[in-house]
């Protein structure tokens, strides 16, 4: 089904642009999205003239596919290399103005006691034997093309692929964070000492009479504030491997928001869209992060926040956080 909207402004007789439902947004909603993130009425980017509705439509089409960009020139009927220019500025843009929503850990979802609170008492109603627990950490990686120079930082020799990695902690309430990029070679428990993740479950988590903690796969070293799996040993108890998997039915949560955030936007699924030295596919990533917690906003629900049965925050809520 396509959707038309209203002509552009001094561009006769041309449809601003013609969107189809797998967009991942309404209409409603990304008029919505328009108003709430203060998207400029006109950009212009290396001399390309469009409207913030034009950018926004181009930049969603892409990321919500395998779309390349003379693909998208035939729906939008504008040139290749003008989209082209239109959705790495407007991804630059995005990232510049919001980029803090997602790779910041000092929000209101991580520094306020009353969410930690709030998010350890629903992990402990949803059967989570860890108290004081209040989300969970994991690594994703995400393939790009080949780089013709530097391969070996990019290369992953566990998944056999060139890739750049990237943390995701996943709260109850459905909102994801991300911290990176890190280089594909990177260990998981690296790229958490790289952020100083304890330092910062220290110091924002932290109170005189409650610490409050993340968990983590047995991949991450353990800290005070990161709490991970007992060790699968000869010597492991029957007790422990039922701590374990009382603890991984809960931490897969984690595991949902990466491949909710890979299903919506499947560009990062396509490596042959991410040329790693010819555009910030970092910034392609972190964008994501943020369009699914938006998603997720817009519509009130999501698989994490249903398990856990909490409400996601509105997007007002949610950008002013």
């Amino acid at each position: 089904m396509w959707l038309i909207w209203p002509t552009l402004p001094g561009r006769t007789g041309q449809p601003l642009c013609a969107l189809r439902l797998g967009l991942r947004f309404s209409i409603e909603h990304v008029e919505q999205i328009l108003h709430i993130l203060q998207i400029p009425a006109q950009f212009s980017f290396c001399g390309h003239i469009c409207s913030g509705v034009e950018a926004l439509s181009i930049s969603l089409h892409r990321m919500a596919s395998h779309v390349r960009f003379v693909d998208l020139s035939c729906v939008y009927d504008l040139l290749p290399s003008f989209i082209s220019q239109i959705f790495a500025g407007f991804m630059l843009w995005l990232f510049t103005n919001f980029g803090d929503l997602v790779r910041s850990f000092e929000n209101t979802w991580t520094t306020e006691r009353e969410w930690l609170e709030l998010f350890s008492n629903k992990l402990e109603e949803s059967g989570c034997p860890l108290p004081n627990t209040f989300g969970f950490i994991d690594g994703t990686h995400i393939e790009v093309c080949r780089p013709v120079r530097d391969q070996r930082s990019w290369y992953c020799g566990h998944h056999h692929a060139h890739c750049f990695k990237c943390l995701v902690i996943q709260l109850p309430n459905g909102i994801l964070l991300s911290f990176g990029p890190f280089n594909g070679s990177q260990h998981d428990s690296s790229q958490a000492e790289a952020i100083q993740i304890n330092e910062l479950l220290a110091s924002h988590c932290t109170f005189p009479d409650r610490s409050f903690v993340l968990y983590a796969d047995a991949g991450f070293a353990v800290g005070r504030n990161l709490i991970t799996p007992f060790r699968r040993t000869q010597n492991q108890t029957d007790q422990e491997a039922a701590w374990n998997t009382e603890m991984s039915r809960a931490r897969i949560s984690v595991e949902w928001g990466i491949g909710r955030c890979k299903n919506l936007f499947q560009m990062m699924t396509n490596k042959n869209n991410l040329k790693s030295l010819m555009s910030p596919v970092a910034v392609y990533w972190f964008n994501s992060i943020l369009f699914t917690n938006i998603h997720s906003c817009l519509n009130g629900r999501s698989q994490v926040s249903d398990f856990f049965d909490m409400s996601t925050p509105t997007l007002e809520e949610y950008i002013m956080a």
